[in-house]
């Protein structure tokens, strides 16, 4: 079991494959390693069915095949992957950003057992926050309420030198 701290670390993916869940399910499967107290291999898994998508939300395949897109897929169907790394379906060390989580579970002897797991792969540089322009940031906040909150809570004071020029400018 590898447990490294909840965050976002550069992977470099070395292997990849298909496997099956649990429950007998097809899932997709890619092997990354980040260095954090030296070098870890940590595998995400990325279900393949193709259940349709609740209201508003997509179904996994969508989030599945985004990610192997983003991950360099360059085969020409997806079952391709289950030759691992022969196939050359992705770039082997291609660096790609993982969102690492805690996955906390009950394993069969009834014991509690943290892990952690690629909850996400992103491109580096994209994913996280999306940054918006301040007119779409004034179409989306009711700016009257909050500028009463932040007097209400400020209570009233005056912004300080510092608060007037946070830049120092």
């Amino acid at each position: 079991m590898i447990t490294v701290p909840a965050g976002v670390y550069e992977g470099k993916l070395v292997d990849y494959g298909i496997s099956e869940t649990q429950h007998g399910d097809a899932q997709a499967f890619i092997v990354f390693e980040i260095e954090h107290e030296g070098p870890k291999r940590l595998t995400w898994y990325g279900l393949m069915n193709t259940k349709a998508k609740t209201e508003g939300k997509k179904a996994p395949i969508e989030f599945t095949v985004k990610t192997i897109l983003d991950c360099g897929f360059t085969g020409e169907a997806i079952e391709n992957m289950a030759a691992g790394v022969q196939a050359a379906c992705f770039p082997i060390g291609k660096v790609m950003n993982l969102t690492i989580v805690d996955n906390e579970y009950i394993n069969s002897a009834g014991n509690e057992v943290v892990t952690s797991k690629v909850q996400w792969v992103n491109v580096p540089g994209e994913g996280g926050v999306k940054r918006i322009d301040q007119a779409t940031a004034s179409t989306k906040i009711n700016t009257g309420a909050l500028r009463a909150e932040l007097l209400k809570q400020r209570g009233n004071q005056p912004l300080k030198v510092a608060d007037k020029n946070p830049l120092g400018i």
